[in-house]
């Protein structure tokens, strides 16, 4: 006989499922791991009986388990199945997590990013945006954006640069179909100091550095045990090119023996610097013979 499933009922039962005489499709059946309440029905998506698990009995009570039925049943009513819309639920809660900015720069975004450039940005997002990390990136706003930049404590070229990783990310996930549209549009960059500002080698600071390149080349003699020769290594005869000359790192790096006529060409009289003034003939001799030993001056 159909009864009324009580706590009473749910303690007695045997192998035999309950079924509720006042809930039609709620149950409670037992299982290996224990007694647990079903809503069975057929759903009018599918047309196919589905049976929509509510508890197990202990961690709910026959209350909350027929309250939940009830629910299941009204939602059927109207037209909805209750398990079409858990796995809805499920797969939104899943989205949310592989939406997450952590997910996304930990995963896609490294497929399609040379892996440089991605350590780079995942280091940068991870430093300045630790908050926004396990956030959906649908939730991250150009408000959010804007407030950040405008109480970057550094300079503005900085917090561009940092924004700058960000709109990276977001524009990719936007390709790669994570987000409809990326707020950027509405994020105003700092403004930049465009000015340049010409910084000279004062005589201070020049002795300093002769005086810091002396005790280096002494430092480098005792290390090598070498005490032949005008300097202990390359180091001091490239810092006085670049001094003289302006040369960046790279071009002093790959100066050739060939390259003397051009620099003969490019300094024909005098090499000139807001403190220092050095004839060419002298400047000349003593670098280019000390970086290149089989240089002899015309």
């Amino acid at each position: 006989m159909i009864k009324k499933i009580t706590e009473s009922s749910v303690s007695k039962m045997g192998e035999k499922a309950l079924r509720d005489n006042e809930i039609r499709g709620f149950s409670c059946q037992l299982k290996k791991t224990g007694k647990y309440f079903y809503y069975e029905y057929k759903s009018p998506v599918t047309g196919t009986n589905r049976k929509h698990p509510l508890g197990k009995h202990g961690e709910i009570t026959v209350e909350q388990a027929r309250t939940m039925a009830r629910a299941a049943s009204g939602d059927v009513a109207t037209g909805n199945d209750p398990q079409e819309q858990k796995r809805e639920r499920r797969k939104a809660i899943e989205k949310n997590r592989q939406n997450t900015l952590r997910a996304f720069i930990e995963g896609d975004f490294r497929s399609v990013t040379p892996e440089v450039t991605a350590d780079e940005a995942e280091k940068n997002i991870k430093r300045h945006f630790a908050k926004w990390l396990d956030k959906p990136m649908s939730q991250i706003t150009a408000f959010d954006m804007s407030k950040w930049l405008n109480n970057y404590p550094g300079a503005p070229t900085g917090g561009n640069r940092i924004m700058n990783d960000l709109r990276g990310i977001l524009t990719k996930a936007v390709a790669a179909g994570y987000l409809e549209k990326t707020p950027m549009s509405e994020v105003k960059r700092l403004k930049e100091d465009k000015s340049k500002k010409i910084k000279y080698l004062t005589r201070d600071y020049e002795k300093k550095l002769m005086a810091g390149l002396d005790q280096y080349d002494e430092y480098r003699r005792e290390l090598d045990n070498q005490y032949e020769g005008k300097f202990a290594d390359m180091l001091r005869p490239l810092v006085m090119v670049a001094i003289h000359t302006g040369m960046r790192k790279g071009e002093l790096l790959n100066l050739k023996p060939s390259f003397s006529t051009r620099i003969r060409n490019k300094f024909p009289v005098t090499v000139q610097h807001p403190h220092i003034n050095l004839e060419f003939s002298d400047f000349y001799t003593i670098l280019l013979s000390t970086i290149f030993p089989q240089y002899s001056p015309a």
